[in-house]
């Protein structure tokens, strides 16, 4: 929460912004607590350094990210953690993961996809 913190972020972008990672934050884990990001607009996540950005949600009820209806949101370069039962919830909007990896857990990891689309664009892996 806060000034610079993703949360933030995304509650500023407009409505097809591109949200570049910082060269600083290469390597490093973006924790979210709780609830999760919610995608209610067009939106780019995006990591343009050689060393992965992880996204991680520390709620174990709640999924990473949210994308809510009609809205498109993209993650390109961000690896993403999965600590609790759901990564993605992807409720009648378009999410495409580019150049990622999803990293499972030992228990139930998924995507809930409640309508909408999923684009698998680049080199997208799965590891446990």
């Amino acid at each position: 929460y806060g000034i610079g913190s993703l949360r933030e972020q995304l509650a500023c972008a407009g409505n097809g912004d591109i949200i570049d990672f910082a060269a600083n934050l290469a390597g490093d884990t973006i924790e979210l607590h709780y609830l999760p990001g919610f995608i209610h607009k067009n939106v780019i996540l995006r990591n343009q350094h050689s060393s992965p950005v992880f996204l991680i949600n520390l709620g174990s009820d709640y999924p990473l990210l949210h994308a809510l209806e009609g809205n498109q949101m993209t993650l390109d370069n961000i690896d993403l953690l999965a600590p609790t039962d759901h990564i993605i919830m992807n409720h009648q909007g378009t999410t495409t993961l580019k150049n990622l990896d999803i990293h499972s857990n030992e228990t139930t990891s998924e995507a809930l996809f409640e309508g909408g689309n999923i684009i698998i664009e680049g080199n997208v892996k799965v590891k446990p």
